[in-house]
């Protein structure tokens, strides 16, 4: 009856990991029968079941479409639902890279500092930080 596209050319794998889940919400003051999927990275689509329209706003947000790969043509934009809120972090920032010891922390910070750009980093032959993903909802 319906699809939605919950990432564009999937270069990152970040399929969908679960089953959606079939809900009952109240929305704008009224009961709404929904489809709510979670994805990898902790986003959670909310979508009438009827006829898949979000039931809150979902940007088309630009991500980067060079740097990556040779011959990839990746989507110029994602998919990114305004709510509800992430349930797993969205960010990775120097507080969070490891204290373990000096040259661990050293030797991340290097590669953090030259590799990060944001979520949708393209895959590329200098590497590549995949952040978020086992963070959301997984398949277990």
């Amino acid at each position: 009856m319906w699809h939605f596209q919950t990432v564009h050319h999937d270069l990152w794998d970040r399929d969908l990991p679960c089953p959606p889940n079939l809900v009952t919400v109240t929305h704008n003051g009224h009961k709404v029968d929904a489809v709510a999927q979670a994805t990898k990275d902790g986003l959670i689509f909310l979508l009438d079941r009827e006829t898949g329209t979000p039931l809150f706003p979902v940007e088309e947000r630009p991500v980067p479409v060079s740097g990556g790969l040779p011959g990839e043509q990746p989507w110029p934009t994602q998919p990114f639902p305004t709510q509800p809120a992430p349930f797993a972090r969205q960010v990775f920032t120097e507080a969070d890279i490891t204290d373990l010891s000096p040259e661990a922390h050293a030797f991340v910070k290097e590669r953090l500092m030259k590799t990060v750009r944001n979520k949708y980093m393209l895959p590329s032959l200098e590497g590549t930080l995949f952040y978020g993903l086992g963070g959301g909802a997984e398949w277990r």
